[in-house]
């Protein structure tokens, strides 16, 4: 009898026990959602008409568990979602969003709860791009009891940011072209300009050459003689080459002609004839053409046929 008082009174203590356990872990369960539910008091009461200013959030924001299930979120992600409140409260977010066994990879929720800290990144979905962050609400004894979480679509932005990356990036291409075209131009400007300054140094030399081995001899005949006519058809004739090669060509060192045979071919050169030129230097005809061969000569025309004053005119 004694026995059987015992073993009622032990299980009347294990009922016991069992059921304060129970009741313990209903409490554990229902503390996280007391202390929001107690967050929520004390913001309504600090600030009346949260839940309106949450609802009208044009992102998404959402309360989310220490374990991933949705306790709260605002219109615009239910709507997002088309889904009623009652199919997303108290369900895991990755199951009844993303349709995952779990988290998404990316999810700042998951990232928080392994560094305690708030966590932000980007993660795609269904074509679309977002910027997600989760912030941990702590209690009193710094345990994380659940998670401010937003989601905000910046599809759009990623995309004009893409856009204005390829603007930009054909932009560069287009000055590194342009820089590379005028610095093509420069040098061809450069190129050009230092063939003006050869040609403008050869044509001082010509110029120099021309007066002082062609011209001024001329002069000086005009100045000790007295038939200046003759001298001053020539000397109008080898003015208008003043500028020309024909001084350089006659006086260089190849060519070799002596002062008496550049005066003849000044004559030679103004279509006188050797009578003229016999009377003009008081020598005889014989001589002139004797010139005329060594000139000929020196200046390498081999051909007869090939005039001496026409071929002056084009040195």
């Amino acid at each position: 009898m004694k026995n059987q008082i015992k073993t009622k009174e032990h299980v009347k203590t294990n009922l016991k026990n069992s059921d304060t356990k129970r009741k313990k872990r209903e409490v554990n369960l229902q503390n996280p959602i007391n202390k929001l539910e107690n967050l929520e008091k004390k913001q309504e009461k600090s600030c009346p008409g949260w839940q309106e200013t949450f609802d009208a959030a044009l992102d998404i924001v959402a309360l989310i568990s220490a374990d991933f299930e949705i306790l709260k979120i605002n219109k615009a992600g239910y709507e997002n979602l088309c889904k009623k409140p009652d199919e997303l409260i108290g369900k895991k977010c990755h199951e009844v969003v993303h349709g995952l066994d779990s988290p998404i990879d990316g999810c700042p929720c998951a990232e928080a709860v392994k560094t305690g800290t708030s966590g932000r990144g980007e993660i795609s979905d269904h074509g679309r791009i977002y910027m997600v962050t989760a912030s941990p609400i702590v209690d009193k004894n710094d345990e994380i009891i659940a998670f401010a979480h937003t989601v905000k679509d910046i599809t759009e932005q990623k995309k004009n940011e893409e856009i204005l990356k390829n603007i930009q990036k054909d932009l560069e291409q287009k000055v590194i072209e342009r820089t590379a075209d005028l610095d093509r131009k420069n040098i061809a400007l450069q190129e050009i300009i230092a063939h003006i300054e050869i040609d403008k140094k050869k044509m001082k030399d010509e110029i120099k050459v021309n007066m002082e081995r062609i011209i001024l001899p001329i002069l000086e005949k005009m100045r000790r003689e007295r038939d200046n006519e003759k001298y001053a058809d020539i000397l109008m004739n080898l003015m208008k080459d003043l500028a020309s090669s024909y001084g350089i060509n006659l006086t260089n060192g190849n060519v070799k002609l002596t002062p008496r045979e550049i005066e003849i071919c000044n004559m030679v050169k103004a279509a006188l004839t050797n009578k003229e030129i016999a009377n003009l230097l008081n020598i005889s005809s014989q001589t002139v053409e004797w010139h005329r061969k060594k000139i000929r000569q020196k200046l390498g025309i081999v051909s007869k046929g090939t005039n001496l004053s026409s071929y002056l005119q084009e040195l």
